[in-house]
């Protein structure tokens, strides 16, 4: 190893040690590395004879199936389609849960976001085939509400209701009983509005954060 002409040419040791791990395990790569330099005078710049445990505590492998695991729960919690969780369907960049216990619209709303998700919403056709291929001839909540101020929908993720898809009941949402402040899927998929106390099925939607953000 050459420095500079004005410094001495130090000899470096280099010792690797593989660990004892199985080599087709993740931790083969980790390898610990006994630097030694040889007649390295104290000087400003120049290297000092000193092992790297002195200055590096003692690696440990992880563990495969800890990490699998590990990393396996976390994607579930972030998107969880896949094969090997059966209760979320994938569609169009977006994980959809059709719940198999009724609840009402406030309830299912917090069941979504106990699941890091959200009442279903709605961007577009396809979407709605989508959903009225799951829910032929049963009810189900979406995340459409004017609870807030009535006459004025909004979409629980915050999607713009007025320059977006509908798909309306003929004469729906009609406010009848002055107290229908829901929406959900009718039996054949259109939406109508109905009182918030009353308990239907939900859909829960889990989308990629990138998606998420482009609402």
């Amino acid at each position: 190893m050459a420095f500079l002409s004005n410094r001495k040419q130090h000899e470096v040791e280099l010792k690797e040690t593989k660990t004892t791990m199985a080599p087709e395990t993740a931790g083969e790569a980790l390898l610990m590395v006994d630097v030694r330099m040889q007649n390295s005078p104290p000087v400003n710049g120049d290297f000092l004879d000193q092992t790297c445990s002195q200055f590096h505590p003692t690696l440990t492998p992880l563990d495969d199936k800890n990490v699998s695991s590990t990393i396996d729960s976390f994607s579930l919690a972030v998107f969880p389609c896949g094969s090997r969780n059966k209760k979320w369907e994938y569609f169009d960049g977006g994980c959809y849960y059709f719940s198999v216990q009724k609840a009402t619209w406030q309830q299912a709303k917090t069941q979504c976001e106990n699941q890091n998700s959200h009442l279903v919403v709605i961007d577009n056709v396809a979407e709605q085939n989508f959903l009225e291929s799951h829910t032929k001839n049963i009810l189900y909540y979406i995340g459409l509400t004017d609870v807030a101020v009535e006459g004025q929908w909004r979409w629980v993720d915050g999607t713009n209701y007025e320059k977006g898809f509908k798909k309306w009941l003929e004469g729906e949402p009609n406010n009848s009983g002055k107290n229908e402040h829901c929406a959900h899927l009718n039996r054949d998929g259109k939406w109508n509005d109905v009182p918030c106390d009353r308990t239907y099925f939900y859909v829960c939607e889990k989308t990629p954060p990138s998606r998420s953000t482009m609402r």
